[in-house]
């Protein structure tokens, strides 16, 4: 289960691995209104969709319901987001409850047709993230402060030494049920949960892409901007675990085509997912790539002399 694919002669933004429903699929946005799903295990494709969206003014109607139709996956799986021009729309499990970003400042929530603006704050957030499970919100503001809510329900606003800057990335990964909350200021990860309490800080030696947890929130993954590499964490306690550029992890993966171009060594990686077994998706231009793990390179842990 270890294979690349070409796609695209351009970079492929976003990847999720699909588990659960009847066989674990990977939805690869090829564009942002194209996905195409492919089996996570073989690399078939097994279905393909263009999202457009109708029906934004009015969310109770036939042509809202339609659209949320077509964010089904062939397994049976809800896609956890959906680009569309002017917003994004995060999604939980079930496809009740759903997250509407709008640009840096305005936050909807819906939740079985009712649906709440969340408060950020005025200077707007950089990143926003979901708990598909039991519905936590976060949102990281300019100044670093985190906003967490439950549902509709604002539990607080909480410093986190955090200093979001426009030349790095900031994002969010949040396990499913919220017990674990990834923070990322492009420099700086850490871990919180749902009261806000800090519990782990981590600074890197390079600036970070974008981070990725597992659904328990057991491994935490990390890329980098400059060279392309994967590295993989214990979630718990930030302890490094695996690294491996992400360019070799491709060479040695089967290509499921008979003519397969390769991305310059030189180009980064685009998208990244890790589900809970530790497979791992990623993207480096217009390739993707299905591996694991324990086809990275292992990190020595430090052992005590006595």
């Amino acid at each position: 289960m270890v294979w690349r694919l070409h796609l695209s002669d351009q970079s492929i933004p976003y990847l999720d691995i699909l588990s659960g429903g009847n066989h674990p699929l990977l939805a690869c946005w090829i564009r942002h209104n194209y996905v195409a799903y492919y089996d996570l295990i073989t690399g078939n494709q097994v279905g393909e969709k263009f999202i457009t969206a109708t029906g934004m003014e009015d969310r109770r109607g036939d042509a809202w319901q339609l659209f949320l139709a077509n964010l089904i996956a062939p397994n049976g799986v809800y896609l956890p987001f959906v680009r569309l021009e002017g917003v994004t729309v995060f999604l939980s499990k079930d496809g009740k409850l759903r997250l509407y970003q709008s640009g840096t400042t305005d936050l909807y929530l819906e939740n079985l047709g009712e649906e709440t603006s969340l408060v950020i704050h005025d200077d707007g957030f950089v990143a926003v993230g979901l708990d598909r499970f039991l519905g936590l919100v976060a949102a990281l503001d300019r100044s670093g402060d985190i906003h967490i809510f439950q549902q509709n329900i604002k539990v607080g606003v909480f410093p986190t030494g955090l200093t979001p800057r426009s030349e790095l990335r900031a994002s969010i990964a949040i396990s499913d049920g919220g017990s674990a909350v990834y923070v990322c200021d492009g420099e700086t990860i850490i871990r919180t949960d749902s009261s806000g309490k800090i519990h782990k800080k981590i600074t890197s030696h390079y600036p970070i892409r974008q981070i990725v947890c597992s659904p328990n929130g057991l491994i935490l993954l990390t890329h980098d901007f400059e060279n392309g590499v994967i590295r993989a964490y214990e979630g718990a306690t930030f302890t490094p675990t695996h690294q491996r550029f992400g360019i070799d992890l491709l060479l040695e993966a089967q290509p499921r085509q008979l003519l397969a171009d390769m991305p310059p060594r030189a180009v980064t990686i685009s998208a990244l997912d890790v589900d809970d077994s530790g497979n791992i998706a990623f993207s480096m231009s217009g390739v993707i790539c299905v591996t694991h793990r324990e086809r990275m390179d292992s990190i020595p842990r430090l052992q005590s002399l006595f």
